[in-house]
This record gives structure tokens, sequence and C-alpha cells, in this order.
């Protein structure tokens, strides 16, 4: 309540100092106390335990002492089945040995052989007894020992049980056996019976004995371990491995692969040069043969479908295959070694993503430098022939032996897997420096033997090929192929090698990803100077139109031949090897053959016909309300304009096109126009506004409708002057934009993200930099985590690769998820997403807009027509084309844009101008040079002084008065 003083009088005390306490001590005081109750819960919780456990143990101590009495007492009366379940569940290594060894020898041990819950307990009993007495000399003679043999001899618990988690029992068994022979190896007492169980183990289950080998700490169980399996590899038959339960053992190595493989290459590294070689042999032969177990009852049971294999949950940080392959000294170990990390690959899909070991070697460029180099120096013996490379072989689709085949294709996919890992995470400004991975006569070799190569494998001769409807899918089309020949391959020990199917998928999806990668960098930063090392010189150059209608209806595949197929497939994997012009040629005659059922247009009436009214200063706005989807919902359609002048009358002229040309440029203008808020520019190039739904409530819809028109103006082919930014169009025809797409967005980000790169972990602390990003949306800032808790995560130099791709996703992606989303629906449903992937960004911009450069007046003088009575050599035709040629380019574009409606350049020079670019007799030179858009026609009076001819053409290019000159 106000008592009429405005100020407040300051309190005045005698006691002394203050005794205001302050907030932050009140903050301070709060935490002691809360600090102090969950101390003291947590003591009270943990007595609570200890109390359990303990009176649980009391308890079970109590009834184990029931259990044994009652058993001693019954020993007699009870049969050996119901003795046997008394000892388990009371059973004590240290007080029951005596018990269990009499359970051995009792005269009707035999009938534990009926039941298999009763023997594994007895098992597990024993295999404890003999681990707490494995020092002991005597053991080699024990009964308990015989009994384990025998069960272990016998037991039928395979690959199956032990992998499975209801058969904990079993898994423990089985750990513990082999924990029984690593003490006794450690021990030093000679024990034949364990060795005995060894072979036993290594024989029937060499993959968990692998497994628990290779965990041991013990390097002379290791050693002695090693040297037992090389001999079991050789009663190792295909036959054994065809009668164990495959799919659980493939499952166990999958789920389990980055600590089981991580922890095998710990234990080959410390082996001799030999016998990590020898191991090595003996892995690939195993991992080989489960394969071929795989194929065989994949063949038997081709109506089953294949069981989803888990894959890895958590990636283990292990440098292990770098450290095997720095110890690695000979070809033929490298070697070795690469053929398994490719049966890992591709066999058993391994994911190199998560499986740390293998993604840590896409970044050992000793290692990709070598298998290239491996690949080059694999020679091709021959009497007949001159010595070359294998791969020089193979590209030029000459045949190789069989063994060159099997060494080659394999050797060639683990390179594209990890090369294109590598390139994945490269930023274009390595490509600048000389100290890249290759330098550029080698990157440009690796481009034309791995193009040629793809070509070669693209076209291989396949056995019973069978289309499917997904037909630019050739896994899909593949799906019932086992085998693929090899055309022209040589005989060796009189038997024809074949390779399955996904072998060769393989190398060349690896392949084609290789060289897709490099083409976006070449697009980007220049890497070859001469494009042509692309160009296959025999590539697509034109399809029948018959075989357009696949890009339309896919299931018209059914009537293809085979060789049309692949030329399909290859235009749609590897378009950059077909020229940019003939890529134009195929993407009209598909545009063309689309439009077929819409070009029956009969009256104004039509139903392929869309009418839409449209005032020149509210043109985006009327567009909006007459061509939204809910009224023209297929803008495959022709479109009828009828522009209203600014005064509100109907400008004269019927739309033959030409009018619907000259709307739709200038609608396009309008809509991607910064002011309008819905794009924004960034160097002169477009971009969608991420702050857009804060000007339209409807913004969606919006991008929504501008990416159908935008469409719409590729499907007429015309030409637009809309500079978008190269981030946007890659993500358009089907890309990713990752970091080295940033610069589009925001150079100055760019390059600062690249400069944290060479800062140490001190400079980064001092920047503080965390998961964090500022957003700014007219004056009000909002921060954004990167990542959960990314406020909490500090920016060192282990995640900073991490922070610098996160923030480029979000500017690039997450910021613009929405806007992309629907601007992008609207734009397909127009263009088809599988016509756009035959070209790249810069491409897709050359088709949208046309040439960037001036106009080629020799060209469009090569290629103009004269009606009435003009010829080239007439008078007023000379002093036309002398005025054209003085004037500016900007008035060369208005002039074009005043004929054709657009001021660009066709895509394949004014000879694909349909019709052809005309000049018409109009008359005395009284009158003003008028223009027909839909006929691409000047309509010019024979003017007979040049300086008037200027002066009326500059009058009209520049007056913008639309049809009202027509």
């Amino acid at each position: 309540m106000f008592n009429g003083e405005f100020r407040t009088k300051p309190t005045i005390t005698l006691r002394g100092s203050s005794q205001i306490r302050y907030g932050k001590d009140v903050i301070a005081d709060n935490r002691r106390r809360r600090e102090t109750r969950a101390t003291e819960r947590n003591r009270i919780e943990a007595a609570i335990k200890i109390q359990r456990h303990i009176r649980g143990y009391i308890e079970r101590c109590e009834l184990k002492k029931i259990l044994r009495k009652k058993y001693d007492d019954n020993y007699s009366r009870y049969d050996v089945c119901r003795l046997a379940s008394y000892l388990y569940r009371f059973y004590d290594s240290m007080d029951d040995h005596t018990r269990l060894v009499n359970l051995l020898t009792h005269g009707k041990v035999g009938q534990l052989s009926e039941n298999d819950y009763l023997r594994s307990n007895i098992l597990l009993l024993c295999v404890e007894d003999l681990y707490h007495r494995v020092s002991d000399i005597a053991i080699a003679n024990d009964v308990v020992l015989s009994f384990v043999i025998q069960a272990v001899n016998k037991e039928t618990f395979g690959h199956a049980d032990v992998l499975s988690s209801s058969t904990k029992k079993t898994v423990k068994i089985y750990k513990m056996l082999i924990s029984l022979i690593d003490g006794f190896i450690h021990s030093g007492h000679p024990v034949p019976a364990l060795n005995v169980i060894f072979h036993i183990l290594s024989e029937k289950y060499y993959f968990l004995l692998l497994d628990t080998m290779i965990l041991t700490t013990n390097l002379k169980c290791q050693s002695e371990m090693i040297s037992h399996l090389s001999e079991s590899f050789s009663v190792y038959s295909l036959q054994i491995i065809s009668t164990l339960e495959y799919e659980h053992v493939l499952r166990y190595i999958r789920g389990n692969f980055n600590q089981h493989f991580a922890q095998l290459v710990k234990f080959l590294v410390t082996l001799s040069a030999t016998a990590m070689t020898d191991t090595l042999v003996a892995i690939f032969r195993t991992l080989d043969l489960y394969e071929v177990a795989e194929l065989e009852d994949e063949q038997s049971n081709d109506d089953s479908s294949d069981e989803e294999m888990p894959v890895e949950k958590e990636a283990y940080n292990f440098d292990c295959l770098e450290t095997l392959f720095n110890r690695c000294h000979s070809d033929e170990e490298k070697k070795l070694l690469s053929l398994i990390i490719y049966l890992l690959i591709t066999k058993y899909r391994v994911d190199i993503i998560r499986c740390t070991p293998i993604r840590k070697l896409c970044f050992n460029v000793v290692y990709i430098q070598w298998l290239w180099g491996f690949l080059n120096s694999v020679q091709s013996q021959s009497v007949f022939t001159k010595q070359e490379t294998c791969l020089s072989r193979l590209s030029e689709q000459k045949p190789l032996t069989n063994v060159q085949y099997q060494l080659i294709i394999p050797i060639l996919t683990v390179f594209s897997v990890l090369f294109q890992q590598f390139l994945r995470t490269s930023h274009d400004a390595d490509f600048i420096d000389d100290h890249f991975l290759f330098k550029q006569h080698e990157l440009q070799s690796i481009c034309i033997l791995l193009r040629d190569i793809a070509v070669y494998l693209n076209n291989l001769d396949l056995v019973a090929l069978q289309p499917r409807y997904n037909t630019l899918n050739l896994k899909s089309a593949f799906t019932n192929t086992r085998y693929i020949s090899v055309p022209g391959s040589q005989r060796e020990d009189s038997t024809l090698m074949v390779l399955s199917v996904n072998s060769w998928i393989d190398c060349y999806s690896g392949s084609v990803n290789v060289l897709r990668e490099l083409h976006s960098r070449d697009c980007r930063v220049d890497i070859f100077p001469n494009k042509e090392v692309w160009l296959w010189e025999q590539s697509v150059k034109t399809i029948d139109r018959a075989n357009i209608k696949v890009f339309i209806d896919p299931l018209s595949v059914i009537n293809l031949n085979l060789n049309t197929i692949k030329e399909l497939y290859l235009l749609q994997n590897m378009p950059y090897i077909v020229s940019f012009n003939s890529r134009v040629g195929i993407f009209h005659e598909i545009i063309d053959e689309d439009k077929q059922p819409y070009s029956n247009v009969w009256g104004q009436n039509s139903d392929n016909i869309i009418l839409a009214s449209i005032r020149r200063d509210y043109i985006y706005e009327d567009a909006y309300a007459q061509l939204t989807e809910s009224v023209a919902s297929n803008l495959k359609k022709k479109i009828v304009v009828k522009l209203i002048n600014y005064t509100g009358l109907d400008e004269a002229g019927v739309d033959g096109g030409g009018l619907f040309r000259e709307f739709l440029t200038t609608f396009l203008k309008e809509a991607f126009n910064p002011h309008r808020g819905l794009f924004i520019e960034t160097d002169g190039l477009l971009h969608p506004n991420p702050s857009s739904s804060h000007l339209y409530a409807d913004y969606h819809k919006h991008y929504f409708f501008i990416g159908r028109l935008l469409a719409k103006a590729v499907y007429e082919k015309l030409l637009v002057d809309i500079p978008l930014a190269p981030y946007f169009l890659h993500k358009l025809i089907g890309g990713v934009a990752d970091i080295n797409l940033l610069r589009s967005l925001d150079p100055d980000m760019y390059r600062n993200m690249l400069e944290l790169r060479n800062y140490d972990d001190d400079t980064l602390t001092d920047l503080c930099l965390s998961f964090i990003v500022s957003d700014n949306v007219f004056g009000d800032s909002k921060t954004i985590e990167l990542k959960p808790g990314g406020a909490n995560i500090a920016v060192t130099k282990a995640n900073l690769i991490e922070y610098i791709h996160m923030m480029a996703d979000y500017r690039l992606n997450r910021q613009i998820r929405i806007p992309f989303r629907y601007f992008a629906e609207g734009f397909y449903s127009v263009i088809s997403p599988t016509w756009m992937k035959m070209f790249n960004y810069s491409e897709f911009q050359s088709l949208l807009s046309g040439s960037s450069g001036n106009i080629d007046i020799t060209d469009l003088k090569d290629n103009t027509v004269y009606h009435g009575s003009f010829s080239e050599e007439h008078p007023t035709i000379k002093l036309f084309w002398e005025v054209v040629e003085s004037m500016t380019p900007d008035d060369h574009r208005k002039l074009l844009s005043f004929v054709t409606s657009s001021n660009r350049t066709p895509l394949l020079g004014f000879r694909s101008l349909n019709p052809l670019f005309g000049i018409h007799s109009a008359g005395t030179e009284d009158r003003l040079p008028t223009s027909s858009t839909c006929m691409n026609l000047l309509k010019l009076p024979e003017f007979e002084d040049k300086a008037t001819l200027r002066k009326r053409l500059e009058y009209v290019i520049h007056a913008g008065a639309g049809f009202e000159l027509s």
C-alpha cells in the first residue's frame, strides 16, 4: 500500500554488521543438506542389502546342512537320479568331493544318461571339482576326470545350445572346461586326458574355443592352444561344418565381432611371423568354409527367408587391426589379412561404421596405399601375350585365370570399401594440398581403371537372369541368380571357376561408390582439369523411345532385353560417363514421353487444361490461390494463363505457350525473392529461410507450391535465372549435404570449422566450445543442443571431428528439415527423383538455368529462320544483326526474353530451340517491333535506317509491356 513516500528508508541497526544472507549462501546450504540426506539414504539402503545377503547366505547354509544330512541318511535307499538332484543343490567343492566320487562310482550311475538335465548338472559339478584341484598330480587318474572325458565325448550340446541365452549352464560348463585347460597348462603337470578334452573341443566347437582362448591372459596357454588348433585343421572337414547349425555361429560372430576379433588380433601380434601366417590361413579357411556351408543351405532352402542378423550394439575402441597390419612384413601376410577383411565385410556383412577395428583401417593411409600398390603389382603371366597387370587386363575386359579372379576381385573390393570411407571423411581442402593420399596422376589412374572395371562388371553375362519390378536395382534383379560366369575365363585344373553373384555385386558397388565420391569432389574442387577422364567412349548416346517408358512405368521392364537393362542401369549408377548433352537429350525424351497422356487438348474446356487468371501486380498471390494442389492437382497438364495488366484490363493476346512461360518466369523470380522471406541469399545463392515459420503460418504449403512450380519449369524445358545454393541442389537430387558443402551456405563458418582442426587441446579449452548452437530469430537468441546433453559436453581434440560434422549437419539439414521436405515433395510430384539421378548439382543448375555465360550471337544467327519477305541477305536483316552485335550482353538477354520469354541460352544451343528463333516481316517502319513468344517469332518492320532500328528495338525490349506489344 502506498503511504506517500516513493523511497524506502535505509534500515539502521546498532547491533553490528548485517546478518542478511545472500542467495548463493542459501543455495549452498540447501545443496549440503541434500547431499547429507542422500548419503544417509544410500547408507541405509546399503545396510539393508548387506543384511539381506547375510540372512540369505545363512539360510542357504542351513538348508544345505539339512539336504546334506538327508543325503547321507538315505544314500542307500534313494536311486542315483534322486541322489544326483540332492547333491547338485548342496554341493561344495571343498566339503563334498568324496560324495561326488561315491556317486560317480555308484553301480547305477548309467541311469544319468537318460536324464539330460541331471547329466549336465553333474558334469558342471565335475568340472568345478577338477578346476579346484588342477594342481593335484593325482588328478590324472581321477574318476571325476574320466566322467568328464566321457561326457564331453558323448555330450550332445552343440552350437545352438551353447549360444542360446536359455542355456547359461551349458555355456558355464564350456568356459570352465577351457579355464581348466588354462590351469592345466599353467601348472606344468602333464595330463594327457585334458589334452584329449582340448582336441575334442577344438574339432567340434572351434569358434567357441577360439573365443575363450583369446580372452585368456596366459601367453603360454595361448601358444599351446594355437598349436593344437593348427593340428585340428587337418581333420576340420566340410562334412563337420555342414552338420553344424552355422546360423547360430554366424550370429555369434557378428553379434560379438568387435570384442571377439579385437582380442584375436591382440593374440596374433604376440606370435612369431610363421605362426601368425599359419593362424591367418586357418582363420581364412574356417570363415570361407562357413560361407560355403551357408551358400549350400540357402540353395537347398530357396523358399525360406533369411533371418535378420543382429548388429553390434556397441563399438569398442580397438586399434588391433592396425597393429596387426604393422606386424605383417610380407605381402603374403597382408594379403591374407585383406582376404579375412573381405570375408567379414562381404560374406558376414559386418558394419564398417560400427566396427571400430575395420573403421580405423579406413584412415590408415599406408594400408590403403599398399592395397592399390598390390593390385597394380599382380602380373598376368602368358607365353603368347605381353606381360601386364591383372588390373589392366580386367579394365580392358581381357580374360584372367580363375586364381587371378579369386585374388583380384576380393582385394579390389576391400580397397574400394576402405577408400570410399576415407573419401567420405576427407575435406575438399585436403585435395588441394600435396599431402593427399594419392597424387593427381594416381587419382586419375584410379578413376580410369575403376571406371572401365565398373563398366565391365555392369556388362557381365548372367545366368538365368530374371528382371524384377525394380529394374534399376541390380541386387533386386539378381535375387534368383546364384552364380555368375566369367566370360572368356581360362580353365585351371579342368574346372571353370564360378563366383557368387554377391561377390561381383560387392566389387561393382564398391567401384561405383568410389567413382561417385571422386566425381562429386571433382565438381567442387576441380581435381582433374581434363573432364574427359570421366567419359567412356562407348557410353549410351540415346535411348529408343520404346525403352524410355521404363523411367515412367517400371513394369515395362519385362519387355526389355538384357542389353537394354544394362544400359539403363549404367545410366542410373554412372551417369557421368555419358556426356552432359546426351543426358539432357535423354532427359527431354523422358519428359516428352511422360507428356503423351496430356497432349490431347481440344478447346479451352479440356480435362488436360488448367486455366488461370493472373494479375501482374499480384502474380504470386493469384498463382498461390489458383494453382495449389487442392485446385490443380496435376501440374503436368497444360496451363493456360490470362494476364491482367496494372489497370485491371485483360492483356491482349491468346496464350499459345509464350504467355505461360512469361508468367512462370516472373512468378519464380517473385517466389525466390529474398524480400518475400521464404528464401534468403548468401553470396548470390538462394536457399530456404530457416526462420520462415515465423513469417508464414502455413509456410510448409508455400514451399510445397514453389517446389511444384519450379519442377513445372523444368518439365516445360523453361530456363529460369534462379541461382540455388549447391548444398540445396545436392539434397534435391537425392544427395546428402555434408561439411564440404557448408561453404555454399556460410563460407566464414566453413573456414572456421576447418581451422579448428589445427588447434590443440589447450586452445580448444580456451575457446569454451560445447555441443550447442545459437540461433538468432528476429533478435531472439535460442540455444539448441547438437546432441543430448550437448551443453555439458566440451569440445576436445578427441570429439572435434564429431562436433564439426554435427555443426555442419545442423546448418545444412536439421535447420531446414521441414522447408526442404515440403519443397522436395512438391518438386517430386512433377519431376520423378529417378530422372534427376542422371545429373549432379552443378549440372542440375545448368538444366534449370541454362548457360550462365553471355549469349552466343553467332549461334543464334546460324539457327534463325526468316519468314515473309525476309531472307539472310535482306538489307533490314543485315542492319538488325549489326545492331544486335553492338548491343551489351544485358540487352542480348532482354532481346531473347522479349522473343522467347526466356533470357537464357538453351542447354543444347539455339539449334534445340523449338520452334527455332524466327524473324517475320511486319510491314513499314512506322510500327514498333513486336513478338509472338509462343512461336519464338520476332515481328520486325522493314527499317531502312540503322539508328531508327536501334531506337525502336531498344525501346520495346526495355519497356516490359508484356503482351501489350504482341
